[in-house]
């Protein structure tokens, strides 16, 4: 539940103290007593990709259980976004049906005409949002920043 004060509250000199967490496990970039900045980055992780499933089966318009047989890509393959990634073999390269992959990533799973993938995973980089000093460190996980200033709570 929220706290929401019925009035303003303005103290004119503290310390403010704010825990700048990652969502997982990552990467502490700071140390105990470095002054920082509000768009210095602290910490670092990387958020894993979304999973995709791909019907080779409805792209192709061949029966489920056909479809294994035309696929060019197996679970541990790297796939780049629009890369071919099953297409029935035709005579003298005529134009034909092909699949491809919606995006970056890695297949994970080939079953029943569907491929799994995997997107790539991307970087978060948190800032610290506060001009201040590195007071605490939680490895892996954050940091606590601390600055002295006024502090203004109410609600709009």
């Amino acid at each position: 539940m929220n706290y929401y004060p019925v009035e303003a509250r303005v103290t004119p000199l503290v310390t403010i103290r704010r825990e700048r967490m990652l969502p997982v496990a990552g990467e502490v970039l700071v140390r105990v007593g470095e002054t920082v900045g509000p768009a210095d980055v602290v910490a670092r992780c990387q958020l894993p990709g979304s999973m995709r499933v791909v019907d080779v089966s409805r792209a192709l318009r061949v029966p489920r259980q056909r479809a294994e047989r035309y696929l060019l890509k197996s679970p541990g393959d790297t796939v780049q976004e629009n890369e071919v990634i099953a297409a029935p073999r035709g005579l003298f390269g005529r134009l034909r049906r092909n699949c491809r992959s919606p995006v970056d990533g890695e297949v994970i799973d080939v079953r029943d005409g569907l491929i799994l993938i995997e997107s790539a995973g991307t970087t978060l980089e948190l800032e610290a949002h506060l001009k201040g000093q590195v007071t605490n460190i939680m490895p892996s996980r954050g940091v606590v920043v601390s600055a002295a200033g006024a502090l203004i709570q109410g609600f709009w």
